[in-house]
């Protein structure tokens, strides 16, 4: 008999999951945010944040918050064989999406 085909997340797209929860857990937008905020993050293999560019200016005005990850911080559970570039959104609402590469 076929087997069923499950639901699970292809292990090259693992990363990004998990990149988009402990983002989610550590994103609290800003009070007056009325937007979505943009940016290109670059991570390297071991999860380190080494950029966070803003994608429009209405980002950049909040590109230092705290609660966005910063670069030399390390984001946890997001290993890869290589850097890493996406594009993250940060909505108002407390969502996060990570648009994965090539996307």
């Amino acid at each position: 008999p076929d087997q069923a085909i499950t639901a699970t997340p292809s292990p090259a797209l693992e990363w990004i999951t998990a990149l988009t929860l402990a983002l989610e857990q550590q994103w609290r937008p800003p009070a007056d945010l009325a937007a979505t905020l943009r940016y290109r993050l670059t991570l390297e293999p071991d999860g380190t944040v080494t950029a966070l560019e803003p994608l429009n200016d209405f980002s950049a005005a909040y590109r230092n918050s705290s609660t966005l990850p910063q670069p030399g911080t390390k984001i946890s559970g997001v290993v890869r064989d290589q850097p890493s570039t996406v594009e993250v959104q940060f909505l108002p609402s407390g969502e996060v999406v990570v648009v994965p590469p090539g996307r």
